[in-house]
């Protein structure tokens, strides 16, 4: 905007005088201003918005809202899990989020394929390191999480297992066949979804 019609908010005289040409100084002004906004541009290239080398900096509440957990739970499941802030990081925010890889890429400022890749390494290192110290146990290790109140309520015998059984829920598609349709159905969420369950057997 030219400093003459800075101010006003009746630009019609300017549609009807498209050929008239900016002053000299006007024409300097803006030079400036495209001049300065590119050079802002181009140092903001390569800055991450999230900088998880410096967890302290982000405030705790933010932190969870983002990655579903506070800064010093994040460190302790970085520690056993053995991979990168940036690939925990990475997971976490897809796990909470469901963010698409591209929009957690302009997070980090990287690419799409790049987030895939870290966290594809992600779930490797938490397999390998976390899901056989925390869920893969004997039936005895089992037994000693059945509490007193759970043999009351569900009248569990003495060396019974009980298990509780949860699911995730996934969007999926409006199917074309009625029957799928409405049974797939969530009047909670207003969407077709299907849950999945995984319990394994030894």
């Amino acid at each position: 905007m030219c400093t003459t019609h800075a101010g006003t908010t009746d630009w019609s005289t300017l549609v009807a005088q498209i050929n008239s040409q900016a002053s000299e100084a006007d024409s300097k002004a803006i030079f400036k201003l495209q001049h300065e906004y590119a050079n802002r541009l181009e140092s903001r290239q390569g800055i991450a918005y999230f900088d998880l080398e410096n967890l302290e900096t982000m405030k705790p509440s933010l932190f969870r809202m983002w990655f579903g957990f506070y800064p010093p739970q994040f460190a302790r499941i970085l520690a056993e899990a053995g991979c990168t802030k940036r690939q925990l990081g990475m997971f976490l925010l897809k796990m909470r989020n469901n963010m698409p890889n591209q929009n957690i890429g302009s997070l980090f400022s990287c690419g799409d394929t790049l987030v895939g890749e870290e966290i594809q390494l992600a779930v490797r290192l938490m397999l390998r390191n976390i899901v056989p110290r925390y869920l893969e146990q004997t039936r005895d290790q089992l037994l000693q999480h059945v509490d007193p109140t759970t043999q009351l309520l569900f009248d569990v015998e003495p060396g019974q297992l009980s298990t509780g059984w949860d699911g995730s829920y996934r969007f999926m598609e409006r199917s074309t066949n009625f029957n799928v349709q409405t049974d797939s159905f969530s009047t909670h969420k207003n969407a077709n979804i299907y849950k999945v369950r995984s319990i394994p057997f030894s």
